[in-house]
């Protein structure tokens, strides 16, 4: 099969890799954040995700894949909640980014991650809805071996009030590989009756909390995630 050409390009300024097809329109993006001491511009013995996004985007013409760096020099979001806030405060300057570029703006971009990546995407991603100053709602977070952190803020934040209907609304997945060792796929609980069969995996056993918290505070049922 001819391979779908792509555009990949990486901006010196910003540390932020960009790929996509070239030839169709483009109508929504996921921005997707790498786990600590990986730069997404390569792909070797390091680790990376650039081959990975080329697949992607291959794979889903009409989406832009965004991959930003984590700060220098270690490739990490984040040490501490100071650092936390700051790499929220970082991915939602990106995520306004993409949204001018697309018809339907922030509705049309996914936050996505892997490890301490998908546990930035996820602690960013329902930040938006905050009900002090609500931003608009994005596409959902795909979290690939993450989980929630900073739940006290995050319950704090998202206390029921103007953003609760739009919060119920945001589509999130978690997942998690079977062989993955630093976040090994465990089931928890027997599975919904409403999903399909499928059971449930959480990392670090038993996680539930975070099972928990999505269903309770966020309004989203076990199923969807």
């Amino acid at each position: 099969a001819d391979r779908t050409p792509l555009t990949t390009h990486f901006d010196e300024a910003t540390r932020t890799l960009t790929v996509e097809a070239e030839g169709t329109p483009i109508t929504a993006a996921v921005i997707f954040c790498q786990g600590i001491g990986t730069i997404p511009a390569t792909f070797g013995p390091g680790g990376g995700w650039r081959e990975v996004a080329e697949y992607w985007a291959a794979s889903l013409p009409w989406i832009r894949f965004v991959l930003p760096s984590a700060p220098a020099p270690n490739a990490s979001w984040f040490d501490g909640l100071d650092g936390l806030d700051a790499a929220r405060r970082d991915l939602d300057a990106v995520i306004e980014r993409e949204a001018a570029r697309l018809e339907g703006g922030a509705a049309r971009v996914v936050l996505s991650g892997f490890s301490q990546g998908a546990m930035l995407s996820l602690f960013a991603g329902l930040l938006r809805y905050a009900t002090a100053e609500p931003q608009p709602p994005i596409g959902g977070v795909i979290s690939l071996s993450g989980m929630l952190i900073n739940k006290k803020l995050l319950k704090a934040s998202l206390a029921a009030g103007q953003a609760a209907a739009a919060l119920a609304e945001l589509p999130l997945r978690l997942t998690f590989g079977t062989a993955d060792a630093m976040c090994a796929a465990v089931p928890v609980r027997p599975p919904n009756p409403h999903s399909g069969g499928r059971t449930l995996l959480n990392p670090f056993p038993p996680r539930q909390d975070d099972v928990d918290f999505l269903t309770d505070v966020v309004g989203a049922a076990a199923a969807d995630f």
